[in-house]
């Protein structure tokens, strides 16, 4: 009976041993910190809409590759230490103006500035567009690529699959005329990572972390809040984020849309400082908000996050102008449970 008992012991000891063990193997003790940008160089990087065509420095082709030069939406591939981001001013929106946006990465920092007058828009919605970077994969316009990757970060990825991370960024806005929409992720979850146009049930996800308008109206529909572990300038606190869905964009083919949008320190958010969201959590979170509406196709075990956009919309004013931007200082992923 003893040595039944000292068996029975030993045997629990075990398990629990391996359960620690393979716990361990999948949420490291110690979060491990991941570099996205600024990358390795020492390189200057230049893109701009200025009237009259791109200009495009010339730079060292083994950081820096131009993908493409066409006005609003020009396009490079900045590369450094086995990574890469995609980089454009992708002004989806705008129609025509006077001015420029310029990208410019220099001493390990991204700045953007939009400076335009007599600013027409495509659609009436006075978005002008989304200058940014892009990690990830998507085959759809207008990046149509994918970027070198972290081994412990690669995209696509099944949602249910990826590992509980935080991506965490450090930047300032401003605004000067117009107004800020979002300083946000946009982010894209399909049914299949090889698709090359989107449709109705795959899904666009932002996660706003500053806004100066950021209570949505019709079509949007608020579907309530959801409560998040966030890091905000190195501590972790349970932030609130306000949630809308859009169930189609634009027409009854388009995707859909879920937007998060961070009410911490208050409603709007986080205009400078560091801000790291935790991303699989909210992704997972999707499931049980696109029912609201009326939508039951998302499933966290089949759908993949195919990439991770960083960037900002802005409204023109009432005159037809724009003068705002933004400068990123680094954006991180950290991998593993934070602390609270």
């Amino acid at each position: 009976m003893r040595k039944t008992f000292v068996a029975l012991i030993a045997v629990i000891v075990i398990v629990m041993i391996g359960a620690a063990a393979g716990a361990y193997l999948l949420e490291p003790r110690q979060p491990q910190v991941y570099t996205l940008f600024p990358p390795r160089t020492n390189e200057t990087y230049e893109l701009s809409t200025a009237q009259g065509g791109f200009n495009i420095p010339s730079t060292s082709p083994e950081h820096f590759v131009t993908i493409s030069n066409q006005s609003y939406y020009a396009m490079a591939e900045v590369k450094g230490d086995g990574l890469s981001l995609m980089m454009s001013p992708f002004m989806w929106n705008l129609a025509g103006a006077n001015g420029s946006v310029n990208m410019i990465f220099r001493d390990d920092r991204l700045q953007v500035s939009m400076n335009l007058s007599e600013v027409t828009d495509i659609s009436d919605i006075k978005v002008t567009g989304y200058p940014g970077l892009m990690y990830g994969k998507e085959l759809w316009f207008p990046f149509g690529t994918a970027t070198e990757q972290l081994k412990a970060l690669a995209l696509p990825s099944i949602v249910s699959d990826l590992p509980n991370f935080y991506s965490v960024l450090n930047y300032s806005t401003y605004v000067y005329a117009g107004s800020i929409g979002d300083f946000s992720y946009d982010m894209w979850l399909t049914s299949n990572p090889n698709i090359t146009s989107l449709g109705s049930k795959d899904i666009e996800v932002m996660i706003w972390m500053y806004s100066q308008s950021p209570w949505l109206s019709q079509p949007f529909v608020n579907v309530g809040t959801v409560s998040a572990p966030t890091i905000i300038n190195g501590t972790t606190v349970i932030a609130q984020y306000q949630v809308y869905v859009l169930p189609h964009t634009g027409s009854a083919t388009g995707w859909a849309g879920v937007y998060f949008v961070l009410e911490y320190p208050s409603a709007g958010g986080v205009a400078r400082g560091e801000v790291g969201v935790p991303v699989k959590d909210l992704l997972e979170d999707i499931s049980s908000l696109l029912p609201k509406v009326g939508l039951s196709f998302y499933n966290p075990s089949t759908y993949y996050l195919n990439a991770i956009q960083v960037g900002m919309e802005t409204y023109y004013s009432a005159t037809n102008s724009l003068v705002a931007g933004y400068t990123l200082y680094s954006w991180n992923v950290v991998i593993g449970r934070v602390a609270r």
